[in-house]
């Protein structure tokens, strides 16, 4: 159709002028039109080829991460890898997050032993935690994985988890991403905890008292440790958190007054951070009889007491706990387990992404799915190009000084002729936009005379 509209054209300039004027600024304005388009195709082709090598390496990644539990080259790793494949790409398709963004997050999820079904299961779990958050993926995968390893939290319960965690940041002054830095800093100190809606109870209070993130997760994990340390039972209770003596010594590094004799004083009191059976208590169990401990002491007595246990800078935070669980609960946990966190991360993650910013995200999604197809079903003649030409780079590397010399002296002779290649670049543009049924081979060799060019 477009050689017929240029043909018709051609000729009816040639019989009203009779001159080539009118030709030449037709196909001038015609040539210029053609290289737009096809310089198109080539800026969508190179990147279509990128998003696809980075999704490929990400996936590679993956296998090898996986192949320690199904197996290398076996069937049942590429049975899981052909299901993991199509899973990503209706992910991308279907959210905000890119295709590289599945990607990576598969392949994390892989270093991190997840098998294929806790991955199909915990995926969709950190987007939905990621969008109620404003988290990367990533990010949402690496708090997962650390907060329910240190924590116990057994692979199913990590849906209620993730509605307790955003119910709660957003009960408070608090953010998904700074209630995830607080656990991530305590570690296994949260097995202190009684419960999750315990847990995130104290590190909810700690944010409304201005402690947010690594900070309040330093002071509960540092506290504890204090409590702990100078008790006989240190040593067992250390071993069992997994903490070192260079964590000890850091939380007791930070104190201003003597912790023994602080510990010493309460014990007189009637408290002991264990329970009658010798088994450690929970935060809050231990933050209320502390509360009512120091309640019935001298101001000077409570101060040097609560000096020893809490930095002068963690102090109003400590305060704040103290007064909060005198009574052994906080409305925030009786909340929690009245069931109002029920499907809260599902509600915030659909509220987040309902807006404008969630519709252009979602957009670039699809738009970056079409790459990855399109990268892919290049990347087969892109591996065949690459081999050639680096086959023919091996032959030139290894060529004797005589032949080698010769071909520089052709090659300067191929680069005073520049203007006749670029001329032969367009042309394959061309040719690239005409032929429409073999779009994708045209615009690889499209990419090809660029590079030459």
């Amino acid at each position: 159709m477009a050689q017929a509209t240029l043909n018709a054209t051609v000729v009816l300039g040639g019989k009203v002028d009779n001159s080539f004027t009118r030709i030449g600024s037709i196909l001038s304005t015609m040539g210029g039109t053609i290289n737009g388009v096809s310089r198109q195709l080539i800026d969508f082709g190179k990147q279509s080829i990128d998003v696809y090598r980075n999704y490929e390496d990400s996936m590679l990644d993956a296998q090898v991460a996986l192949s320690t539990t199904y197996g290398r080259g076996t069937r049942e790793l590429s049975a899981v890898m052909t299901q993991l494949d199509a899973q990503a790409t209706e992910w991308a398709a279907s959210s905000i997050f890119h295709t590289n963004d599945v990607g990576n997050a598969i392949a994390q999820a892989a270093h991190a032993n997840w098998d294929l079904e806790k991955i199909l299961e915990g995926i969709p779990a950190a987007m939905e935690l990621a969008q109620a958050g404003g988290l990367d993926l990533s990010q949402a995968i690496d708090y997962i994985v650390k907060s329910t390893n240190a924590m116990g939290i057994e692979f199913k319960d990590v849906g209620s988890f993730i509605d307790e965690w955003v119910f709660a940041a957003n009960s408070s002054a608090g953010s998904v991403e700074s209630f995830g830095d607080a656990m991530v800093r305590m570690g296994k100190t949260m097995t202190f905890a009684q419960n999750r809606d315990e847990l995130l109870s104290m590190i909810a209070v700690l944010h409304d008292a201005g402690a947010t993130g690594s900070e309040a997760g330093t002071l509960l994990r540092n506290t504890m440790i204090r409590l702990v340390a100078p008790t006989d039972k240190a040593e067992e209770a250390m071993a069992s958190l997994k903490l070192t003596q260079a964590d000890v010594d850091e939380a007791m590094r930070e104190v201003d007054g003597d912790t023994t004799q602080a510990m010493k004083t309460l014990q007189k009191m009637g408290f002991s951070a264990y329970d009658k059976n010798g088994n450690l208590k929970s935060f809050l169990e231990i933050f209320r009889d502390l509360s009512l401990v120091t309640e019935k002491m001298t101001e000077e007595e409570r101060n040097d007491v609560l000096s020893a246990l809490f930095p002068t800078r963690t102090i109003t935070g400590a305060l704040a706990l103290l007064e909060e669980f005198r009574d052994g609960t906080s409305d925030l946990y009786q909340a929690i387990q009245r069931g109002q966190a029920e499907n809260y991360g599902e509600f915030g993650a659909k509220t987040m992404m309902s807006g404008l910013t969630g519709a252009i995200e979602t957009l670039a999604s699809k738009w970056e799915k079409l790459q990855q197809v399109t990268g892919e079903a290049l990347s087969g003649d892109v591996e065949s190009f690459a081999g050639w030409a680096g086959g023919l780079i091996d032959k030139v590397s290894n060529m004797p000084e005589g032949p080698f010399n010769t071909l520089v002296g052709g090659l300067e002779g191929i680069a005073a002729a520049g203007p006749a290649l670029i001329i032969a670049g367009k042309a394959f543009e061309l040719v690239g936009t005409a032929l429409g049924s073999n779009t994708g081979r045209i615009v690889l060799a499209g990419i090809a005379i660029s590079a030459l060019v």
